[in-house]
């Protein structure tokens, strides 16, 4: 319905205009960070949660509704960010909590739990949205990356 299609508009504008940030540096990831209470940066983290929002986006702009071509550029960008807080890890999964430096780089956050991998699967989901979407078999290739370290992480001896 147009107030359904007009509620995502004004949520995924929303989301670009106060949560998503760049890293900077040499990779330039584009992340959905937090933002303070009456504050003005967008923080320096990522939760894994939010890596629903690529898949989300992909679903979004294949409708071919007028005016969400935007929202598969931002999912393709957020998707890449995502990869690389699996790929970033000496185990090949992504912590909880992503940080991004001023360099650009991606490390786990500092603070316990959040720096360990929950196995949550919002990465993978939207890996396979943005297959199917776009057919970039990039998107697959991450996301069979992805199952090979939790095959070898997650199994025990």
């Amino acid at each position: 319905s147009a107030k359904l299609l007009q509620r995502y508009r004004n949520a995924v504008d929303a989301i670009s205009k106060e949560m998503v940030g760049r890293s900077g540096g040499k990779q330039n990831y584009v992340f959905l960070g937090t933002r303070a209470s009456g504050g003005s940066a967008v923080g320096r983290t990522m939760e894994h949660l939010s890596c629903f929002a690529p898949g989300m986006l992909a679903l979004g702009a294949s409708t071919g509704e007028t005016g969400l071509q935007g929202h598969l550029q931002l999912a393709k960008e957020l998707m890449r960010t995502c990869y690389a807080m699996y790929a970033s890890s000496p185990s090949g999964l992504a912590a909880e909590v992503s940080e991004f430096d001023s360099t650009g780089g991606i490390r786990p956050a500092s603070s316990g739990w959040l720096a360990s991998g929950l196995l949550r699967p919002e990465t993978v989901e939207s890996l396979f949205i943005l297959y199917r979407v776009t057919g970039d078999e990039t998107y697959r290739d991450w996301g069979w990356t992805i199952f090979q370290a939790i095959e070898r992480v997650g199994r025990r001896p």
